[in-house]
């Protein structure tokens, strides 16, 4: 009898090794702190041995220094495995609850009282004593699960109080884990001669195995899938991106499917709103654009953003049907209408198959920008809007200004509209942090004549313009004279609201003219 339950603890030691030797070796659990389930295997292997040998020396009667120690630490082992995994289940919890860490470790306490509970028994006899080099079994023996059974308890009320932050499925498994080194304790009470400790490991181990770390790699693998959707993904309009958009055509070597229709996309109008009535605006009609495209072209292929209001669309569908889909998509945008702005328009351009087989992915991309382009022209010119002569003013614009700025006072931000790329130095004081840092770093190192440096730093600082144009103002001219490479010469910075201007959203366009030159 005592041969075949020291067969069975090393058996389902050996087993219990491989599994918790498999949950340190996932992806998952490397990244976690995972000691309690090292000193697991360790003393799995250690107390394995030590139970096995104490029942085969009771069979051969051996020596009875041995045979006290192997049962002794047979009984520590027992404890210190329970303990390890309700420690490790434990922090499990914590991860989904955040309670203290002090919780976790209680059972550490428990577990050391039993210890020194077993240590006592061993010498004092009333737990075990060895006589002819048999183990006789003292009246401690029979509450030797007494600590197993309160640290079980404990574990299985902290899981009570924390279940609503659980999923189900995970509350039940962590019970179910208890479950076999429960009925093993009962076994001991009834016969003292079946101890199942390993047994009822090795089916805990199981459990946590397939419930608990299955759970940990079937998040894992999602998390990545989550991870990779979102490096692919345009973040305002939830269709593909650019990257997205540079690992599908790379498939593509001249040679395209007989159903393939490539798509250029363009926001009518997007700088006028943007402009007039703020970024929020041109993200909505951006966000409206491309809510049309998926209702419209998502069935038959992919949508890609390429960066501001440009999209990409690549189908896969009869080209005798795309007059009919074209028609539903202007339809959609027709009818469109956004708490912003309240209508929408779309230029597009395609080509399909037929006339693309044999060019590159790049050539394809242009003929389609040039289909888009036309109708995008036709659109304007249909409007009454002369792009080209808008074109025209803003390099006359320019020619006129040295420097031409958008600036936000209120959030000390600023972006280039117009400068030479010899203005944008550190020795000119150019800082790409704040505008307020480049205002002042512009007349403190020296562009500025020392003259008019104390009259330049006072109008230019920030508190003094947000001030000033709360009052109601609408423009600002600073004059000074500024450094040349021949010399001082009088300049003079303009400052106006922008269309998008407010007083909790103070921006300006900023103006440098030169009056010498």
């Amino acid at each position: 009898m005592n041969l075949f339950i020291a067969g069975t603890d090393f058996a389902c030691a050996l087993i219990s090794i491989v599994i918790l030797c498999a949950i340190l070796s996932t992806k998952e659990q490397k990244k976690k702190k995972n000691r309690p389930l090292i000193w697991g295997i360790i003393f799995l292997v250690f107390f394995s041995v030590a139970d096995g040998t104490s029942f085969i020396m009771d069979d051969f009667r051996g020596n009875d220094v041995i045979l006290f120690y192997t049962n002794l630490f047979s009984y520590i082992g027992a404890d210190f495995i329970i303990t390890a995994f309700v420690y490790y289940i434990t922090e499990r919890i914590r991860e989904k609850c955040d309670f203290s860490k002090v919780y976790a470790r209680i059972v550490f306490a428990v577990a050391f009282l039993d210890v020194l509970y077993v240590v006592y028994g061993a010498y004092s006899g009333a737990l075990y004593r060895i006589e002819n080099g048999k183990t006789v079994y003292g009246v401690l023996n029979n509450y030797l699960g007494i600590a197993q059974f309160v640290v079980v308890v404990y574990f299985l009320c902290v899981v009570f109080i924390h279940r609503k932050h659980l999923e189900k499925k995970f509350v039940i498994s962590v019970a179910l884990y208890f479950l076999p080194p429960i009925i093993a304790m009962i076994i001991v009470l009834i016969n003292e001669q079946l101890i199942f400790t390993y047994v009822a490991a090795l089916v805990a181990f199981l459990i946590v195995y397939v419930v608990v770390i299955q759970e940990d790699l079937h998040a894992s693998i999602i998390g990545e899938k989550i991870m990779r959707k979102a490096s692919i993904t345009d973040g305002l309009t939830g269709v593909l991106n650019r990257k997205a958009y540079s690992e599908d055509v790379a498939l593509f070597d001249g040679q395209y499917p007989s159903d393939l229709v490539y798509m250029s996309l363009d926001v009518n109008g997007l700088k006028v709103v943007n402009d007039s009535l703020g970024h929020e605006a041109g993200d909505e009609i951006i966000l409206g654009a491309s809510q049309c495209m998926q209702k419209c072209f998502s069935p038959y292929g992919k949508i890609y953003r390429m960066g501001g209001d440009e999209f990409t669309i690549i189908l896969h569908i009869d080209k005798h049907d795309l007059e009919t889909i074209f028609s539903e998509f202007e339809n959609e945008v027709k009818n469109w209408k956004g708490k912003l702005v309240d209508s929408l328009s779309v230029s597009f351009g395609y080509v399909t198959a037929e006339e693309v087989q044999g060019l590159s992915i790049f050539e394809v991309a242009s003929l389609a920008d040039k289909h888009m382009y036309e109708t995008k022209s036709a659109y304007y010119k249909k409007k009454g809007i002369d792009r080209r002569g808008q074109a025209d003013a803003h390099r006359a614009l320019c020619n006129l200004y040295t420097k031409i700025l958008k600036i936000n006072i209120t959030d000390d931000t600023y972006s280039i509209v117009n400068m030479d790329v010899s203005e944008q130095t550190k020795e000119k004081g150019f800082a790409k942090s704040s505008i307020s840092e480049w205002l002042r770093s512009f007349g403190e190192s020296g562009q500025v004549h020392e003259d008019d440096l104390v009259k330049y730093l006072e109008k230019t600082d920030l508190k003094y313009l947000r001030k000033y144009f709360n009052e109601g103002k609408t423009s600002i001219s600073i004059q000074y004279r500024r450094k040349y490479s021949d010399g001082f010469k009088q300049v003079a910075m303009d400052m106006i609201p922008a269309d998008d201007y407010s007083a909790e959203n103070q921006t300006l366009f900023l103006y440098v003219k030169n009056f010498e030159m």
